[in-house]
């Protein structure tokens, strides 16, 4: 049998390993700075959002508790309304960038911001009567609703940017810098609300909050004006033509490709939500009323408490996503192994989001009158960095 000759690839100690590395590391870290302008049109404004978004999540539980006067276990749904209504703004509205593009879905996604965080800052200030179902509670939950839907336009846009402003080769440093940036921004968050919240006690009483919601919302405000200053519809088209000569792509703009999409009627979805909320909110995990029916069943020698509110906002629930899928047959969660993936994930993010209600509350409360109750914000945002 002739002998083979066979080609053994060149060997390389850990030392050229390490170089080798660090090299190609510093070459992706050039490549990204000198990124098209229009990047930067995404990821200033995003340290911004981040700041405000997660330092409103830090005080949000406190507020509520406090300003508002609802109990605690009530101050924990209007926080996970926030959290969990996000995701489901986003699952509505993901595609909306696709449709009118990146710098208005950005634009429109901050303007919502404003008018959100303006009706949350001025229920605090209007003097209207706390509580329950008070004007206070009203006004805040709508401001929060309007921030909640606006999110569900800026996430996706914002990553969308990042996909339009980078090649291959700067993608990933991409991506993982923007995620960087909002937990820069939320760290920024911790020392702006607790100086601004001590500064003005006197002003908006009983703790300064009210005050930290006006400041964030003007920091949105500056945060639409870098992004219709940066990204510009001049720097938008000059960044898509550098990054497409850079990659050696030839094709159209997808932004300027108009494709013709079957009109989908919403009004069956939003009909089954909105049940679904009505039921929920009516609840005993809500607010429970004299509507509502609790009983027990025997199950396999269990005794299983069942709320009839509950379970029917649970079916309604199942419907609505149903509905939404049904009529979006290219839906990401029509792929089984990806909604798979997707709800593994969901302990994880349970975890990650009740850090802002809990760790909040307990420096708050547990170290009450030391340094580091006195500037919990702080301190609740030291894990972000």
């Amino acid at each position: 049998m002739p002998e083979q000759n066979k080609q053994n690839p060149e060997t390389k100690n850990l030392s050229e390993i390490v170089s080798d590395a660090f090299k190609e590391l510093n070459e992706t870290f050039i490549a990204f700075f000198k990124a098209p302008k229009a990047l930067w049109g995404v990821n200033v404004p995003y340290i911004i959002e981040g700041l405000v978004y997660f330092g409103i999540l830090t005080i949000l539980g406190k507020y509520s508790s406090e300003n508002l006067s609802v109990n605690d276990a009530q101050a924990g749904l209007i926080y996970s309304f926030v959290t969990g209504g996000i995701t489901f703004s986003m699952l509505m509205f993901g595609g909306v960038s696709d449709k009118i593009g990146v710098r208005r879905s950005l634009a429109l996604a901050f303007i919502l911001f404003i008018v959100g965080r303006f009706f949350v800052a001025l229920s605090g200030s209007l003097h209207m009567g706390s509580g329950l179902w008070s004007p206070m509670f009203f006004m805040m939950t709508s401001g929060l609703l309007i921030m909640v839907l606006a999110y569900g336009l800026y996430q996706p846009a914002a990553y969308a940017g990042v996909k339009r402003y980078t090649t291959p080769k700067t993608a990933a440093m991409a991506y993982a810098a923007i995620y960087g940036f909002m937990n820069l921004g939320a760290f920024l968050s911790g020392f702006i609300s607790s100086f601004t919240r001590k500064r003005f006690e006197d002003v908006f009483p009983p703790n300064g909050l009210t005050a930290v919601f006006w400041v964030y919302v003007g920091l949105t405000g500056i945060a639409l004006l870098v992004s219709l200053v940066i990204l510009s519809k001049k720097n938008d088209q000059a960044a898509v033509v550098s990054v497409k000569a850079e990659a050696g792509d030839t094709s159209k703009d997808e932004e300027e490709e108009k494709e013709i999409k079957p009109k989908i009627n919403n009004i069956p979805l939003i009909a089954y939500a909105l049940v679904m909320l009505g039921f929920f909110l009516l609840s005993g995990l809500a607010f429970d009323n004299p509507l509502n029916v609790h009983f027990s069943i025997q199950l396999l020698k269990l005794n299983l408490a069942i709320d009839l509110f509950l379970f029917i906002a649970a079916l309604m629930f199942m419907l609505t996503i149903f509905e939404f899928l049904r009529k979006r047959p290219l839906h990401p969660f029509r792929d089984k192994r990806f909604t798979l993936f997707i709800f593994i994930l969901i302990p994880v993010q349970t975890l990650f989001a009740h850090n802002w209600l809990t760790i909040p509350y307990y420096l708050d409360r547990a170290f009450a009158g030391s340094f580091v109750g006195e500037y919990f914000e702080v301190f609740s945002n030291l894990n972000p960095i």
